[in-house]
């Protein structure tokens, strides 16, 4: 949203940090996709070189500068011509010290449902009991 953001002058935005936590270490998200090869693939040869490709630090610059999708790739991320201004310089320094993948588990779409709906809620300044 970064590059829409910038569409308008005098919309006042900012990001912040993801908050630290007091006892324990603090964990920020990254990351929005994975790739795998299933064992009965005709083409795992083939396989495995597109998703090298497509996670390679190359592609993410080229996503980025189709989607703006965030790289996720250090040596990606420090590469972007914003990545010593804010708010690329705060995703920069996340990614490279606090940064882990989220887990792989099934219930992943109810949990990003219930994220999702709990954002809108703040957004939106609703209460629990009103979503």
């Amino acid at each position: 949203m970064i590059k829409n953001l910038k569409n308008y002058p005098e919309l006042e935005w900012g990001v912040m940090p993801y908050p630290k936590i007091p006892k324990g270490k603090t964990v920020i998200p990254f990351g929005s996709w994975g790739c795998s090869i299933t064992k009965n693939s005709k083409t795992q040869e083939l396989a495995a070189f597109v998703i090298n490709f497509i996670t390679s630090s190359e592609a993410c610059l080229q996503f980025y500068e189709a989607n703006n999708l965030i790289p996720v790739k250090k040596k990606a991320i420090r590469r972007l011509s914003e990545s010593d201004k804010m708010p690329y310089k705060l995703f920069a320094e996340q990614l490279e010290t606090t940064s882990k993948a989220r887990p792989r588990t099934p219930i992943y779409p109810t949990l990003s449902k219930y994220f999702s709906e709990s954002v809108n809620a703040v957004a939106l300044d609703k209460t629990r009991k009103q979503f």
